[in-house]
């Protein structure tokens, strides 16, 4: 696991690796005959799963783009505290 750095490359490498991650298209569950209530919901809560998921994915690659500006911010402040601490 990396951790967010002021190392703008690393930071980028690793939010285009997220980036890469695919889910896939997901199945839908059909049930033809079944008067069982828990297939039934079984079913549903499938179904509504893999919609949560495709979402979830989304979100993840959403807060990840964010790496690299994050770095950024940091790399800037860790440059200004150097610069200040230089002339103390």
């Amino acid at each position: 696991m990396h951790k967010i750095a002021s190392n703008v490359s690393s930071a980028t490498a690793i939010a285009n690796k997220v980036n890469k991650v695919k889910i896939g298209k997901p199945i839908k569950v059909e049930i033809n005959k079944s008067n069982i209530s828990s297939m039934k919901t079984g079913k549903s809560v499938n179904n509504n799963m893999m919609l949560d998921l495709e979402d979830l994915a989304d979100c993840v690659k959403e807060q990840a783009g964010k790496f690299p500006q994050i770095a950024m911010i940091i790399e800037r402040r860790d440059l200004a505290v150097r610069f200040e601490s230089a002339f103390k």
